[in-house]
């Protein structure tokens, strides 16, 4: 499975960019492209199917009010800021580690479950940016692999005591960050929504 949150608000921020880029080039071609890509990147997420039809239908509509000229190209403008700008995005590489690391770990049910409570922990550390975009950064850095050009891939696997150090890293910024000891879960559906909301609403 994929990180919901960073995948899906990078593959929003490029397709609301490309709704911008292909204003000049027929507002009805440009928006149907980028809302295909944005679909695309909503459906390979492991989120809800109740949460990707609300995100599907929100995007779609969008579209429409773009292509009939109510939203404007500084509008679309403003929505991959906004979105660019949350913290869905270093959410999304927290929230992949259990998809990628966690369930496929030879650990126990227990250890399993300790080691997701520090996920939910940390992602609402994040979430409530009690836990900074740097923070994340460096605890993503652990686990991933520098590719030639200086970009972070994270690893296909992490050995067991790989896996214990980077939810060990991640206890200890929760526990710096004073975030309660108990599971937390972001409706990413109603964050994307409001911030596309926000950004297109009219102004008085």
């Amino acid at each position: 499975m994929i990180g919901c949150g960073g995948l899906l608000v990078a593959g929003c921020v490029a397709g609301f960019l490309g709704y911008r880029w292909m204003d000049t080039e027929g507002r009805k071609l440009g928006a149907d492209a980028a809302n295909q890509g944005i679909t695309q990147a909503i459906n390979q997420t492991d989120l809800p199917a109740d949460q990707k039809k609300r995100i599907i239908s929100r995007v779609n509509q969008l579209s429409e009010d773009f292509k009939a000229g109510k939203v404007s190209m500084e509008d679309l403008g403003h929505v991959a800021e906004k979105l660019a700008e949350s913290p869905l995005l270093p959410l999304g590489s927290i929230v992949a580690a259990k998809a990628q690391y966690i369930d496929a770990a030879k650990i126990t049910a227990q250890e399993k479950d300790a080691a997701i409570l520090q996920l939910h922990r940390y992602a609402r550390g994040v979430f409530e940016k009690k836990i900074t975009t740097e923070q994340v950064g460096k605890s993503v850095e652990k686990i991933s692999v520098r590719q030639p050009g200086g970009k972070l891939e994270l690893k296909q696997s992490l050995t067991t005591l790989e896996l214990q150090a980077f939810i060990a890293d991640l206890r200890q910024g929760s526990d710096a960050a004073n975030i309660p000891n108990e599971k937390f879960e972001v409706d990413i559906a109603a964050e994307l929504i409001a911030a596309i909301d926000e950004a297109t609403k009219p102004k008085r």
